[in-house]
Parts: structure tokens; C-alpha cells; sequence
């Protein structure tokens, strides 16, 4: 088409006004648009820097596997070692004084941090005349060894004297314990307490 101002027929002629087109208006830009994707940006950035914090806390914090439940709680292993507690109890057995040996009944209590004890002797199978006696004692646990003395005669025997008791508590396949040590003017003790249902 012409153009009606300078006449040429195609485009404009040197020097027409109209040879340069006028620029479009700037377009106005959505702020509000522009904003909402800056903060958009921003969060999905940190929660994949959250995200993967996690993940390697988690590696190399593992998280220790949950028991299976088989209906009941599960048992606490005991140690290799006995505990001042599971002394207490009824152990019974022998001991040897001058070459004779004697049932001994040795019932073990806890008392604050330390242990009280009751010593009953009596005729072993072998010993039918000989007399009964008990007296409690006191004593201490540690380093995997039992140490109880003599306190007072709960029925003395004429002619008899208290014994001090020194053993090391071991453990049997089956629970039970068996306590070998030694007592005062004696021989060897031998006692077994029953392993606890």
C-alpha cells in the first residue's frame, strides 16, 4: 500500500516522518506475579537442602532396630558376673570343722549396701548326735566375693564358737549357684542356693 503522506509505493520515501515505526508502549509488568515466584524458588530450595540434611543424618545416625514382639517383654541378658542381689535367698550344703562335716543352712538378706546372713548348722547324715546351733551374721559382697562374720548367737551350742564365711558365687548352666569358700577354724564350704523361676 502507498503511503498517503510521502506517496512512495512501497514502504517510505527518504525523509517521511512515518519511516521510523513508533515503539510499542513497555508492557507493565505483574510485581505481584514476579514475587510470588522469587518466594516459591526460595522455599523449594530449602526444603531440598532440609531434605537432605536429613538423609545424611540418618545415615550416619542409624536407628537401632525395634525388637520383635513375640507376646512377652523381652529379657535383659545378665552379665557374666553375679549381683549382690541375687544372693539373697536360702543356700544350703555343708561345711568341715575338725575333720567332721556338718549341713549348713546359710539365708542371705540385703541390709542397705550391705548383706545380713543366718548360719544354721546342724547334723549332716554322717553327724546324727551332733547339736544344732544359728547366729546371724553381716558382711559385704564385692569383687565377686562374699565376706560374712560372725554377730551373735541366736542358739549357741556349748562349746561351739561362731565361723567367719569367705566364698566366690558361681554360676551353673541351669541358674543355680553354688558358693565354694572357706570358714574360720574350718575347712571347706560348699553351698547351693536354687536358680530363681
Amino acid at each position: 500500500m502507498p503511503c498517503t503522506y510521502c506517496g512512495a509505493p512501497y514502504g517510505h520515501a527518504p525523509g517521511c516522518p512515518y519511516a521510523v515505526a513508533p515503539m510499542p508502549p513497555p508492557r507493565k509488568q505483574n510485581s505481584a506475579a514476579l514475587l510470588v515466584v522469587v518466594v516459591l524458588t526460595i522455599v523449594a530450595v530449602l526444603t531440598a537442602v532440609v531434605i537432605v540434611y536429613v538423609v545424611a543424618q540418618k545415615k550416619d545416625n542409624p536407628r537401632p532396630s525395634a525388637p520383635v514382639a513375640t507376646g512377652q517383654a523381652p529379657r535383659t541378658p545378665r552379665p557374666g558376673g553375679i549381683r549382690a542381689d541375687e544372693l539373697s535367698g536360702t543356700w544350703t550344703g555343708t561345711y568341715t570343722c575338725s575333720g567332721r562335716v556338718r549341713a549348713l543352712e546359710l539365708t542371705v538378706m540385703p541390709s542397705g549396701d550391705d548383706l545380713e546372713a543366718e548360719f544354721v548348722f546342724y547334723p549332716s547324715a554322717e553327724l546324727s548326735g551332733e547339736p544344732h546351733g544359728s547366729y546371724v551374721m553381716s558382711g559385704t559382697f564385692g569383687g565377686g566375693v562374699l565376706d560374712l562374720k560372725g554377730e551373735a548367737w541366736i542358739d549357741q551350742p556349748s562349746g561351739y564358737v561362731m565361723v567367719d564365711l569367705s566364698g566366690v558365687p558361681a554360676r551353673a548352666a541351669d541358674g543355680s549357684l553354688t558358693l565354694t569358700g572357706t570358714a574360720t577354724h574350718c575347712d571347706g564350704v560348699t553351698i547351693t542356693k536354687p536358680a530363681v523361676p
